[in-house]
């Protein structure tokens, strides 16, 4: 983070009016099992601890694409049933706006959604997470 500050000092040095922020891949964390406190403890790892270091920045940029379960054991895989992307993530577009809204609560830089979408060679399937994700979007 030091980098990156250092990083946008030299840059907006050369050019005042160039917007600079960062990117971060996020999970959507959803505690199950009263887990709330280590779901909570898990997202200050994931990005609030970030937030002294970015709030200054002139946008975030976000990436996102399925969610952590966050269990009495930690992080759970996937429901059983669950239809799961190459990536092994799971199919999971509404993540997308349930963290857009998370980092919302905690920072009020311009959010952009740099990456999100799902890894399959089924194009009904990535139009489908698109547009459910873009649903959570508009919310």
């Amino acid at each position: 983070m030091r980098a990156h500050q250092a990083a946008k000092a030299a840059v907006k040095k050369v050019n005042p009016d160039l917007k600079v922020g960062i990117p971060l891949s996020l999970h959507d964390i959803q505690p199950v099992d009263g887990e709330e406190e280590r779901a909570r403890q898990e997202w200050e790892e994931e990005f609030l601890h970030y937030l002294p270091y970015i709030r200054e920045d002139d946008f975030f940029g976000l990436l996102d694409y399925t969610r952590t379960i966050m269990g009495s054991e930690g992080n759970r895989p996937a429901p059983k049933r669950a239809e799961l992307t190459q990536m092994d993530y799971e199919f999971n577009p509404q993540a997308l706006g349930h963290v857009i809204r998370a980092v919302n609560r905690g920072l009020s830089n311009p959010i952009l959604i740099t990456e999100n979408g799902i890894g399959t060679d089924d194009d009904p399937r990535r139009i489908a997470f698109i547009k459910e994700a873009l649903n959570g979007v508009k919310e």
